[in-house]
């Protein structure tokens, strides 16, 4: 319940556990509850969006962990709103307002609903029926998450789409959040915990491509290389096209890459970078620095590599 100037306390995985007191010689008990004054929903009417990675760091993944041992413990919340998640001084989100939560395991049948007709607008889904448990939750979570996330820009159903086109975002959490706001509920993660562990693989999967990128390399095809692989005599036409074309399939098996080795020192060699295909592949070098940068060694057939440097590279 909300208490006088729009306060609310706080409630549920993510907040403070509760306490038991009872009062008097009566013996009336009551719920004490951590006091919170600040909301999602307040935050938001700053305008301010903001990215993915802060938004999921701070408040996506403490939330649908919230929700996910709600749905755990047979809970749906059903109300999932900016203003249903509470804000403490350190920022810390948690989820409250469970006035219309439905306990599963209480509904006898598929129409004993709690406050049937309530609905917050754009955060509750468009079907009107409730009978997949948990998805209602799942569907307000991506809402959620597009509003933070693009500043509010969606103001009916078919804003979801286009607001999240625009959104930029890894293709691996776009498509989360497009199942999340999917108008079909089959469609939708079953539960909060599907729904996080979805979220998890995402990110991780985010983190690798980084770390890729972050760890690039380019290669420079030769003409010696281009000669060797189109078997052209010294001096002829190459076929460029073709010579690229060789190498980018070769790159799509398993390529190895190392620093090199020093044996007079037992040391590795961070200066040198050695690529070595798989048998028969002509993915084969050995780089070393020079005056113009990195250079290469060539074994067979003489591919050129090294560090990202300016993008005259043959790919990345």
């Amino acid at each position: 319940m909300r208490g006088e100037q729009g306060r609310c306390p706080a409630y549920g995985p993510a907040a403070s556990r509760p306490s038991l007191h009872a009062r008097g010689a009566g013996g009336s008990y009551f719920i004490a509850l951590e006091w919170v004054e600040r909301s999602l929903k307040d935050e938001m009417a700053q305008g301010r969006p903001i990215g993915w990675p802060a938004f999921f760091a701070r408040i996506g993944k403490p939330l649908v962990a919230a929700l996910a041992h709600a749905h755990a413990h047979e809970i749906e919340h059903r109300d999932l709103k900016p203003g249903n998640v509470l804000l403490t001084e350190d920022g810390t989100p948690k989820l409250a307002d469970f006035g219309i939560a439905k306990i599963r395991s209480k509904a006898v049948a598929p129409t004993d609903e709690t406050v049937a007709e309530f609905r917050s607008s754009l955060y509750s889904p468009p079907e009107q029926e409730d009978t997949i448990p948990y998805v209602r939750d799942v569907y307000s979570y991506g809402v959620l998450a597009l509003q933070v996330l693009s500043g509010g820009k969606a103001r009916d159903y078919a804003d979801l789409s286009e607001v999240l086109a625009d959104l930029d975002l890894d293709n691996a959490v776009r498509t989360v959040l497009r199942s999340c706001v999917d108008f079909d509920p089959k469609k939708r993660p079953a539960n909060a915990a599907v729904l996080e562990q979805r979220l998890l693989d995402a990110e991780q999967a985010q983190d690798h491509r980084q770390a890729r990128r972050a760890n690039a390399g380019w290669l420079k095809l030769t003409r010696k290389a281009a000669e060797a692989l189109c078997a052209v005599v010294p001096g002829a036409e190459i076929p460029w096209d073709r010579a690229k074309q060789i190498v980018l399939d070769d790159l799509s098996r398993i390529v190895h890459v190392d620093y090199g080795y020093i044996p007079q020192t037992d040391e590795t060699d961070k200066n040198t970078l050695r690529s070595l295909g798989v048998p028969g592949s002509c993915v084969s070098s050995r780089t070393r620095p020079t005056a113009s940068g990195m250079s290469s060694s060539p074994r067979k057939p003489g591919l050129k590599s090294g560090w990202p440097s300016g993008g005259n590279g043959l790919c990345n």
